[in-house]
């Protein structure tokens, strides 16, 4: 039996590799484009994702975008610097959720909400003013509704209760007396 070349899956782990070969030659060449290279690695992967449906380079590429965009932002607004790195990693991971929703990836369903929902509030905490005050107050009742989520949920997709009733079966129904 022939097998196409790369149908294994290892052209990904290829293409990855070669995607950051190139942003580290053209780094070399080009002056100042260090500070994109992460933003381009990502957004490569990304783009990856859209040909291949791959999940891993949904994964790989929405982390390492969510970073880039972090740096840039961190570079461009000096003045709320902190906040913007573990912010922009926070929405790349809710983008895993939100694309793994869509295309229906058994891989992104809910584990990116918690770090993503985590790196957000400390992306905002960081940041200061108006968004650290209001986090003071929104991080218990999160908590709260959290904790409640957890009580309720689990009473919502438990079975519902069913009585035990012993009946008798037509087979095994006591034959008519006779008179």
């Amino acid at each position: 039996m022939t097998q196409r070349m790369g149908s294994d899956g290892r052209w990904v782990g290829g293409a990855v590799l070669i995607i950051i070969g190139v942003a580290l030659l053209v780094g070399q060449w080009v002056p100042d484009v260090g500070r994109y290279a992460t933003l381009i690695v990502g957004l490569a992967l990304l783009a990856l994702f859209v040909l291949t449906r791959n999940p891993g380079a949904l994964i790989g590429g929405s982390i390492v975008t969510g970073i880039g965009a972090g740096i840039l932002l961190e570079e461009t607004f000096p003045a709320t610097a902190g906040g913007w790195v573990p912010l922009g990693l926070g929405f790349g991971f809710l983008g895993i959720w939100l694309v793994g929703s869509l295309f229906r990836l058994p891989e992104a369903r809910f584990w990116p909400l918690i770090p993503g929902g985590i790196l957000v509030f400390v992306g905002l905490a960081g940041m200061g003013g108006g968004a650290a005050d209001l986090l003071r107050y929104a991080w218990p009742v999160v908590l709260i509704l959290a904790g409640l989520a957890v009580i309720f949920g689990g009473r919502r997709r438990r079975p519902p209760d069913v009585p035990l009733v012993a009946s008798a079966s037509p087979a095994e129904e006591p034959p008519p007396a006779d008179s």
